[in-house]
């Protein structure tokens, strides 16, 4: 008895978040995929951020962790190649969401730059057009979204020195991740400093590690249903016996069955699990784990407390 595709295999709705009207540089209010419990401090009770120190030739230099629990932590990269450069990397979790809510997390930080961020800082920020790119990830589903990039060049005059700037977002791992990076007018084109950013995240994106522990590692959620009532006709996968459904695993991915102890219940949980963690990396479990951090690497350790708390004990080891 082995799982068969549905005909009807849902397709995920497109995600509308109000939350991205909220101020930048602060990120926005996460995505849990459980409805009923929350984010952060319950589907994400822990993450292990492992980063690379060293990226092409920048060099991490070091780290800033923000008080909110939604603004995750920063990490400062200066070049090695004899330029006073740096840029800057920005971690902050998301949860499970599609590709939709990249892009418009890329839209709206580029227009928050290029408006109240910058003129509170007395700049004037014009971005070009946003580039997209795939990261090359291993076991990652084809249609995920994890490894996406978004990538744009622009222009910032900051009243007596015009910069080339440029603006990165990727998705990996339930976290966004943000680079800035901005060089002198002279040293390199808008579209360079684009590509010089969009090569060092790729890499960046690529080597990290984020370990989630939580909520997010739970068996998944079993529906009982009547037994004469019909099971859902649109899911991921379904086991039948002589045409007839014996349980289904929806798009949410929740089995339905008729029967709680039927042996179709815990096939289609296990090839539930392995397809949402395909689709939607970066759980590792319900526990804490330790995760290999090796001499090129170093790790950041983040609590998330369930709410009422309004902070993260964040600790680097």
């Amino acid at each position: 008895m082995a799982p068969t595709p549905n005909r009807n295999r849902w397709r995920a709705a497109r995600v509308t978040w109000l939350a991205l009207l909220l101020a930048w540089p602060l990120p926005h209010a996460a995505f849990a995929a459980d409805a009923a419990a929350p984010l952060l401090g319950g589907y994400m009770r822990e993450s292990r951020i492992v980063y690379p120190l060293t990226v092409q030739d920048w060099h991490a230099q070091g780290e800033h962790r923000y008080e909110q629990p939604e603004a995750g932590v920063s990490v400062r990269y200066a070049s090695s190649d004899g330029h006073d450069a740096w840029l800057d990397v920005y971690v902050y979790p998301i949860g499970e969401v599609g590709i939709e809510l990249l892009d418009a997390h890329m839209v709206q930080t580029g227009g928050e730059l290029e408006g109240i961020a910058g003129r509170a800082h007395g700049r004037e920020i014009r971005f070009g057009p946003v580039q997209a790119h795939r990261i090359p990830l291993d076991a990652v589903d084809g249609d995920s979204a994890d490894g996406g990039l978004r990538s744009a060049g622009g222009r910032m005059d900051s009243g007596d020195t015009i910069f080339h700037t440029a603006l990165a977002v990727a998705l990996r791992q339930y976290y966004f991740i943000k680079g800035r990076y901005s060089v002198g007018e002279a040293t390199m084109s808008p579209d360079a400093a684009r590509a010089a950013l969009a090569g060092f995240l790729e890499q960046f994106v690529q080597r990290v590690r984020i370990s989630s522990t939580g909520g997010c590692g739970a068996p998944l959620p079993v529906v009982v249903i009547k037994p004469h009532a019909a099971l859902p006709e649109s899911g991921l996968l379904e086991v039948t016996h002589d045409d007839r459904p014996l349980a289904v695993l929806t798009g949410d991915y929740r089995v339905f069955t008729h029967t709680q102890d039927d042996p179709a219940v815990s096939l289609l949980q296990g090839s539930g699990r392995m397809m949402r963690d395909a689709r939607f990396p970066g759980c590792v479990g319900e526990s804490p784990v330790e995760p290999e951090v090796p001499d090129d690497h170093r790790e950041i350790r983040i609590e998330y407390r369930a709410p009422p708390a309004t902070h993260a004990l964040v600790s680097v080891d």
